[in-house]
């Protein structure tokens, strides 16, 4: 019944256009006169990606009052409780489904990183012991574990068997680099992911690695040039937004602030993008121009109170503005 339409919703999703794929079921529920548990589970999804939480969770009642047994609306309700901090309740959850076969691997993943945000590395330990995960799962949550306990040896080997079964796999190094930061120190590690980003026949990972402990350490210039030749290899908005706060953070607010803004049309919620790109406005001098994205991001999306907030803020910003400058004037006519 829902093939075809189930299909280019999946096509929306996959591409992480989360806002399309949101507006699609939304389309589709009311053509089922929002009956349908299916496409009102399917804008829970599609909501839990744009992170907003809340109003995923009014959702998903509606498609439980319908449904009650639903695995897949369960599914978009524990990734809401997990998304919104409520770790126990998801982890409650994530139990119970993990129980049907369906969804087993996904409420595995989930619970296990419900388990690292609640630090209970003991039960991460024992879960990847008694579980049957693929290799990349068995060695990325063990090594996590290992280094939450301070046992970074046995990270550190977890970390080695899994690039031995998984060559130069982006979150093995990741999970490796953050280990070597600690062992060795993050000048030590920048060196070595230098010269291992000068190898031509290594994936873009190593110059992705290198570039970030640039940046990290102030080499900012490096860092520029390393995100260039990223960027030159596909539109990865990743890549974006670490270039984004590159250029920021060296004196380019003037190219980093239509990078910020590409990046909040896709995902209004990402704080750490509102206080760097308000921020570069500021050093511009033009606040005004956060202002009219944040009324443009309202237009898109009116159900985001946060942003009525930075709303208020930035035009209070600007009016403080204009009467700090209006009064040396006054004073020198009185």
């Amino acid at each position: 019944m829902y093939s075809r339409e189930y299909e280019e919703y999946k096509r929306l999703f996959s591409a992480h256009a989360f806002s399309d794929a949101l507006a699609f079921a939304e389309r589709m529920s009311v053509a089922c006169s929002d009956t349908s548990e299916f496409w009102l589970t399917c804008q829970a999804a599609a909501l839990n990606q744009l992170g907003r939480y809340n109003r995923a969770l009014r959702i998903i009642n509606k498609a439980l009052a319908v449904a009650p047994e639903n695995i897949f609306a369960l599914l978009a309700m524990a990734d809401s409780c997990a998304g919104k901090g409520a770790y126990e309740r998801a982890i409650a959850l994530y139990g119970e489904l993990r129980q049907k076969p369906k969804v087993k691997p996904r409420a595995q993943r989930a619970l296990l990183f419900c388990f690292s945000r609640m630090k209970k590395w003991n039960e991460i330990l024992t879960a990847v012991a008694e579980w049957n995960l693929a290799p990349g799962q068995k060695y990325l949550w063990k090594a996590k574990a290992l280094a939450g306990l301070d046992r970074y040896d046995e990270a550190v080997d977890a970390c080695n068997r899994w690039l031995e079964a998984e060559p130069h796999n982006p979150q093995a190094i990741w999970q490796m680099v953050s280990l070597e930061v600690t062992l060795e120190g993050i000048e030590a590690t920048r060196k070595k992911y230098g010269r291992l980003a000068k190898i031509p026949s290594l994936p873009p990972i190593y110059n992705e690695v290198y570039a970030s402990l640039c940046r990290k350490t102030g080499n900012a210039e490096t860092a520029l040039s390393e995100y260039e030749k990223l960027a030159r290899t596909g539109a990865d908005p990743r890549i974006t937004r670490k270039k984004a706060f590159a250029l920021a953070k060296s004196g380019g607010e003037r190219e980093a602030i239509p990078m910020f803004e590409e990046l909040l049309r896709l995902n209004p919620n990402d704080m750490y993008i509102h206080s760097s790109y308000y921020a570069a406005c500021k050093r511009i001098g033009d606040p005004g121009r956060a202002a009219n994205l944040y009324r443009e991001l309202l237009s898109l999306y009116p159900e985001e109170k946060k942003l009525y907030g930075r709303l208020r803020k930035t035009e209070k910003d600007i009016s403080y503005r204009a009467d700090k400058k209006m009064r040396p004037y006054d004073k020198k006519n009185r």
